[in-house]
Formats: C-alpha cells, structure tokens, sequence
C-alpha cells in the first residue's frame, strides 16, 4: 500500500513538473513576442508604425474577402447585398491602398494618413457616446458622471490633436501600443516564471 501511495505521489510530482515547463515555454512563447514588438514601437517608431499600417490595411483587404465568401455561400434566397457591397469595398480599398503605397518611395504616407483620421474617428465618436452618456447619468442623478465627461473631452481633444498632425500622431498611437504590447509580455512572462516555480 505505501509503495502504491509513493509511485502515485511520484507521478503527480512529474505531471506537476511537466505542467510547469509547459506552461513556462506558452508563457515564454507568448511573452518574449510580445517585448520584442514593444521594444521595436518604443525604439524604432517609424518601423513599427509602416508595420503595423501594412497588418492593418492587409487585415481589412481579409475582412472583405471573407464577407464575400460568406455571402457567396449564402443561399440565394437569404444573400445580403449590404454584405456583398461591403465586402468589394473593403478589399478593394484595401488592395489600392497597398498598391498605391508601393508606387512611389512615399506611397506609406497615403495609408498611414487615412487610418489615423479613421482612428480620429472612432475616438470622436467615443467622445461623443461619452458626451451622451454623461448627460444620461446626470439626469439619474448617478455617481461618476463628471468621469464620464471627463473622458469625453480627452477623447474629442485626441481626435482634434491627431486630425492637426495625422502622420506624426499614427507613430505616436503605435508606440504607446508598443508600450502597452511591451508591458503585458513582461507580465505574461513574469506569471509563465513563477507558475513553473511553484509546480
């Protein structure tokens, strides 16, 4: 009996030592990526904002190819001609985007340009949902309502600040997401570490 109680307790000390090398190199795996990009935003801002201009532009050229997909396998009596036409829009400015970008030595500027007034956008329109949701809140009388203001002011004085300089203000956007990228792989990898130190 004590034999059997000892093989099995050696067996849980191995599959617990297993379990915390597996999760050190997932760890490792997800968090020296993660630092690497982080460094290159903070330390190279110029290469890492064309990298990430590209991915994204590449990602919405995706996105409308797999909207026509799906609507090309919907069967015809149910296909969304709003999904059809979104679809060959998105790819097709996508594709010109990234064609243009590679016709002259400064095509990159074009792309970063137009995704940094979209980011404007989204931000304004954040702003603006924050605006509405303050006056909602205040009218219940509810707590945090000048937070909420707040936050709608800074985000429509970034949308003005990155609209006034939209090239400068994507490498700035790029490098803070470096910093962010950089920050979490730190965390990922110091969790990976201590997790394999208590198995």
């Amino acid at each position: 009996m004590n034999n059997t109680t000892h093989t099995a307790s050696l067996q849980a000390d191995g599959a617990a030592r297993t379990n915390g090398r597996g999760a050190l190199a997932r760890g490792l795996a997800a968090g020296i990526p993660l630092i690497a990009i982080g460094l290159l935003a903070v330390f190279s801002p110029l290469a890492a904002g064309l990298s990430l201009a590209y991915f994204i532009t590449a990602g919405l050229g995706l996105y409308g190819a797999a909207q026509i997909v799906v609507w090309a396998k919907t069967p015809r009596e149910r296909r969304s001609t709003d999904l059809l036409v979104n679809g060959v829009l998105t790819a097709g400015l996508s594709l010109l985007a990234l064609w243009a970008s590679f016709q002259t030595q400064f095509g990159f500027v074009g792309i970063v340009t137009a995704l940094s007034a979209a980011a404007a956008f989204l931000t304004l329109l954040h702003g603006v949902s924050q605006f509405f949701a303050f006056s909602r809140l205040r009218s219940e009388g509810a707590e945090g309502a000048g937070w909420v203001l707040a936050a709608g002011v800074l985000n429509a004085l970034l949308a003005i600040i990155i609209l006034s300089n939209p090239l400068m203000s994507w490498f700035a956007i790029s490098t803070v997401w470096g910093i962010y990228l950089g920050a979490l792989g730190v965390a990922l990898t110091a969790e990976a570490v201590a997790e394999s130190r208590r198995a």
